[in-house]
């Protein structure tokens, strides 16, 4: 009995917990006030940034900085070109593909056709 008690009470507690899980409006993702706040830089390159630069100069905290985010936007700008040319490979791949399936369907057609020809 108590085993039955305790399940339903864990399925009343996660039915009524589930609106609370969804964004408004029922989306996924993120509110549009936590948009508004977020920022590009994450927490984990802030924290690792602070960690270069404590107990360095005001100096040499500009140029560490400008030198690591300098280093990050290479970094992801070398992400998204290998991104984008994986998916041009594939899109001319899928093209060539369809290309290849129309000249069968071509020949094919050609194909049935001599033989009705050739018929009468």
């Amino acid at each position: 009995m108590k085993k039955l008690i305790l399940v339903l009470t864990a399925l009343v507690f996660l039915a009524i917990s589930t609106p609370v899980f969804s964004a408004e409006g029922g989306k996924k993702g993120a509110s549009s006030k936590a948009q508004e706040q977020a920022s590009q830089r994450s927490i984990f390159n802030r924290v690792g940034d602070w960690f270069a630069t404590v107990g360095k100069s005001k100096e040499e905290k500009k140029k560490i900085l400008n030198e690591r985010k300098q280093k990050k936007t290479q970094e992801k700008t070398a992400k998204k070109t290998e991104k984008m040319q994986k998916k041009a490979e594939v899109e001319a791949e899928q093209a060539r593909e369809k290309a290849a399936e129309k000249a069968k369907e071509k020949a094919k057609k050609m194909e049935e056709k001599e033989k009705g020809q050739s018929m009468k």
